[in-house]
C-alpha cells in the first residue's frame, strides 16, 4: 500500500501543477507580427499541409514566412515553387545540404520581427497553438513549444500518442518553474534571446532541447503549451526504434552537458530520479525471463516495479492483480476518448503498459549508450548534430 501511494502521489503532483498552469491568467496578445521558418528536407508529402495550416492560423499581414529547401532529393522544390504562386513566402533553396540547424542559423538573423516561429515541414499547426504560445511568451519566457499529436492512424501511432500525452503531462508540470526542453515540431522563441545564447548548436543531436537548456542557463524561462500540434509519426517499429534511440541520445547529451542547470530544478530532479530508477528496474525485469508468458506477466511488474522497490520481497501472486496495475496509465488514455465510440480505446492501456513502455525503456538505454560512444566527438565538433 505504501508503494502504491508513492505512484498516486506522483500523479497528484503532476495533476496539481498542470491545473495551476491551466488556471494561470494570461493576457491576450493580438497583433503580434511573426517571422516563421519552415526547414524542408524531402518533405514533399507534407509541406503543403504545413504551409496551408500556418496561413490559415494567423493573419497574412502579420506573417513573414521563410521556407528553406535544404537540397531535397524528392519533389519538395517543385511543390514549393507551385505553392509560392499562391502564398507570399520567401523560398530559400540551399545549394548544398546544410542541415536544419545551420540552415536556420543563417537565415534567422535577417528576420524582421522580434518573435520567431519555427515549424517542422511535417507539422500541422492551428490558431489555438499560436494563440497559446503568444500568451505564454511574455516577460522572461523566451521559448515555448507544443506537444505532439499523431496525424497518422494505427496501433503504433496510438501507442506513441499515449506516450506523448504522458510526456506532455510531465513537461507541462515544469511550467511552474521552467521547462527543461522544447519540442522541435513547433517552437516559438524570442529573437533577441535566441541570438544571445548562440542560436542552434551544431554539435547538438537535437537542437531544440539544447536551445531550451541554453535559454535556462541564460536565466530565461521556457514553457510548454498544453495544446498539441499534429505531426506525422513513425508507422513501423524500425523507424520508431531509430527515432527513440536518437531522442534519448539527445536527452543524455543535454543531461551531461547541462548537468549544473537541470540539477537546480527541483521538479526535474524529482521526476528524472523517479524515471531513472523505474527505467533500471524495468530493464532488469524485462530481460529477466526468456519464456514469453513470463515476460508478458513480468513486463507489467517492470513498469510498476517502483511500487515494490522499497519492499522487494513482496510479489503479486496472480496475473489479474498485475493487470490491475495497468490502470495507473489510465490518465494518459483519457485524452484519446472524445465520444462513446472511443471508449473501446481503453483497451490500449494493456499493450501500452505491458509491452510498449517496458520495451522502449530498453531502447532508451540503447540511446544512452549510443550517445556515450560519440559524446566527445559531438562536443569537439568532429561530427555534426543537425
Amino acid at each position: 500500500m505504501r508503494n502504491i501511494l508513492i505512484w498516486c502521489g506522483f500523479l497528484l503532483i503532476i495533476g496539481t501543477l498542470l491545473r495551476l498552469d491551466h488556471q494561470k491568467k494570461r493576457k491576450k496578445v493580438e497583433g503580434t507580427p511573426l517571422s516563421a521558418f519552415i526547414p524542408c528536407y524531402n518533405d514533399g508529402a507534407t509541406i503543403e499541409t504545413t504551409l496551408k495550416s500556418l496561413y490559415a492560423s494567423y493573419p497574412h499581414e502579420l506573417l513573414e514566412v521563410f521556407v528553406i529547401n535544404d537540397k531535397s532529393t524528392d519533389n519538395s522544390l517543385a511543390i514549393l515553387e507551385k505553392l509560392n504562386q499562391s502564398y507570399p513566402f520567401h523560398l530559400i533553396n540551399n545549394k548544398e545540404n546544410l542541415g536544419k540547424s545551420k540552415s536556420l542559423n543563417e537565415i534567422i538573423p535577417s528576420a524582421s520581427h522580434a518573435t520567431l516561429l519555427i515549424i517542422d515541414a511535417d507539422t500541422k499547426i492551428s490558431k489555438a497553438n499560436i494563440t497559446d504560445m503568444l500568451k505564454r511568451k511574455v516577460w522572461k519566457v523566451a521559448g515555448v513549444s507544443c506537444p505532439y499529436k499523431p496525424l497518422n492512424k494505427g496501433i503504433l501511432p496510438t501507442m506513441q500518442h499515449i506516450e506523448y500525452v504522458m510526456l506532455a503531462y510531465i513537461q507541462g508540470s515544469y511550467n511552474i518553474i521552467s521547462a527543461m526542453g522544447m519540442r522541435g515540431g513547433c517552437i516559438m522563441v524570442d529573437k533577441k534571446a535566441f541570438l544571445e545564447v548562440g542560436s542552434f548548436s551544431y554539435q547538438a543531436i537535437i537542437e531544440d532541447m539544447d536551445l531550451a537548456f541554453k535559454l535556462n542557463k541564460a536565466w530565461y524561462k521556457v514553457e510548454q503549451s498544453q495544446i498539441p500540434v499534429e505531426t506525422e509519426v513513425p508507422n513501423t517499429f524500425k523507424d520508431r526504434w531509430k527515432q527513440k534511440i536518437r531522442r534519448w541520445s539527445w536527452g543524455f547529451q543535454c543531461f551531461v552537458k547541462y548537468r549544473k542547470i537541470w540539477i537546480k530544478n527541483p521538479l526535474h530532479l524529482l521526476f528524472i530520479s523517479y524515471f531513472c530508477v523505474s527505467t533500471g528496474v524495468s530493464v532488469f525485469y524485462f530481460v529477466k525471463d526468456r519464456i514469453l508468458i513470463n515476460t508478458i506477466i513480468e513486463a507489467n511488474q517492470s513498469w510498476t516495479a517502483i511500487f515494490f522497490i522499497l519492499n522487494p520481497k513482496w510479489r503479486l501472486t496472480t496475473i489479474f492483480t498485475k493487470l490491475g496495475f495497468t490502470l495507473f496509465a489510465l490518465p494518459y488514455i483519457i485524452p484519446l476518448i472524445k465520444s462513446r465510440k472511443d471508449l473501446r480505446k481503453i483497451i490500449y492501456i494493456i499493450p501500452f503498459s505491458l509491452v510498449y513502455i517496458p520495451l522502449f525503456f530498453v531502447v532508451n538505454i540503447g540511446g544512452i549508450i549510443s550517445c556515450s560512444t560519440k559524446y566527445r566527438a559531438l562536443e569537439s565538433g568532429k561530427i555534426r548534430g543537425r
